[in-house]
């Protein structure tokens, strides 16, 4: 059901739950295993464990759910996409095959046929009104590697490997920028700067 978390069946506990986000169906059309159906599993973070958890979500998480819900189609659409299409044109400069056929498209209406969200790591920090979002898209440019990008409610503070979204990062970045880490050094999975 949209917008309702799906809890793990009988058995299944220790894994993630999931939520079906329905502006994000039908994303992913070029993308191997696309088009998906805008379900994406969840993981819960604080901070305070250096991986995320899967325990059942607290009052706050939930509300953060709520949120995530509420926002989901801005979040893709004005931030996502947008760091995903700069971060192919620049895979495209230090990594350009002349072999390779596709360039990245023009605009994020085309974009949204290159990525597939896959999950979701969304950490919950002390202060915060916002969660820290890490959407993890496969990418039909990459295939070797999955896409990770970092949120701060709508704005994107990281752009990276998948591995590198999860409630440690989101802390480190906390710390990093003084609770304000507005649009920092955005790099790709090699760490060349993307804008």
């Amino acid at each position: 059901m949209d917008g309702r978390l799906i809890e793990p069946g009988p058995g299944m506990e220790n894994m993630a739950r999931r939520l079906r986000l329905p502006e994000w169906s039908g994303m992913g059309a070029e993308v191997e295993d696309g088009p998906g159906d805008g379900v994406v599993d969840i993981v819960f973070g604080t901070g305070d464990d250096y991986y995320d958890d899967i325990e059942p979500p607290g009052i706050k998480q939930l509300a953060h759910v709520d949120w995530l819900v509420a926002n989901h189609g801005a979040l893709m659409w004005d931030t996502v996409l947008e760091a995903a299409l700069r971060l192919w044109k620049a895979h495209r400069l230090h990594d350009y095959d002349e072999e390779e056929e596709t360039a990245p498209p023009a605009d994020l209406t085309g974009m949204a046929a290159h990525v597939l969200p896959m999950q979701i790591h969304l950490t919950t920090l002390a202060g915060m009104d916002v969660p820290y979002v890490g959407v993890r898209l496969s990418a039909s440019w990459d295939c070797g590697h999955d896409l990770g990008i970092l949120c701060r409610g709508l704005e994107t503070v990281d752009v990276t490997g998948d591995q590198h979204i999860d409630a440690f990062r989101a802390a480190e970045l906390e710390v990093e920028s003084g609770g304000s880490p507005g649009t920092g050094l955005l790099h790709d999975k090699d760490g060349y700067e993307v804008f």
